[in-house]
């Protein structure tokens, strides 16, 4: 593997990929005494629609010990969202590359995304579930067919009940949480309640494969950053 040939702890673009022959822009943070003979976990982070800067700042939770990843959605400054559309191919083109290059703990890919993300951190899970350790996503939806996802993955959703651009009852999300509470073999009793409040922890999930959901009010369409950046990292590190 290369050694760091980037300036550490800083967001640092990288040379554009081709996706459909479409250049793609996207960016490695490398976290502070960066070591090639470390594997480290990747954390990607996708941003909501209206600026490729608008996104969950993981690296502020992972300091030293992840590898974190974003780029720029291609419809709009959205993200895509179909099973083989552009977006998961370029997710599949950063993954490739950053392997290639870095040293990468291939079994401990992590996912995160904030509203249009949110779409395509759900995407992802089903079409890209056995590439994927753990996702988790602040409000979004489902937009594709989900009777055959592959892989199987822990996962932690946040949703506000007083968001009215991606209502959690509406947009799959709800369908969503309770897809993987049972593929995740979870019981049916309510979740208990863990740090950070307001999330809970769904009980008697395979190991290894918790789901966790976090439903505040009064948040509205937020990305709620303090939030997200604890509860998604406490889950990823735990893994």
């Amino acid at each position: 593997m290369q050694p760091a040939g980037q300036a550490l702890a800083s967001w640092v673009e990288q040379p554009k990929l081709s996706v459909n022959n479409k250049d793609r822009q996207w960016w490695v943070w490398l976290p502070e005494g960066y070591d090639p003979k470390r594997a480290y976990p990747v954390v990607f982070t996708f941003h909501g629609c209206g600026s490729s800067d608008n996104f969950i700042p993981m690296q502020k939770a992972s300091g030293k010990d992840a590898i974190v990843v974003r780029g720029t959605g291609i419809t709009g400054n959205c993200w895509t969202y179909g099973a083989t559309g552009d977006d998961v191919k370029f997710f599949d083109a950063m993954l490739a590359d950053l392997s290639a290059k870095r040293c990468v703990d291939t079994s401990r890919i992590f996912t995160t995304g904030y509203s249009s993300g949110s779409w395509l951190v759900n995407t992802l899970n089903c079409e890209r579930g056995d590439k994927l350790r753990a996702s988790g996503s602040v409000s979004g939806g489902v937009a594709i067919n989900t009777t055959n996802c592959k892989g199987k993955y822990a996962r932690l959703f946040i949703h506000d009940d007083t968001d009215t651009t991606n209502k959690f009852a509406e947009n799959g999300n709800k369908a969503e949480l309770a897809r993987i509470v049972k593929a995740n073999h979870c019981s049916d009793s309510a979740p208990v309640a863990e740090d950070p409040a307001p999330c809970a922890r769904y009980q008697g999930c395979d190991a290894g494969y918790p789901v966790l959901m976090c439903l505040t009010t009064g948040k509205g369409h937020d990305r709620q950053d303090t939030l997200a950046q604890s509860a998604f990292w406490k889950l990823f590190s735990s893994l």
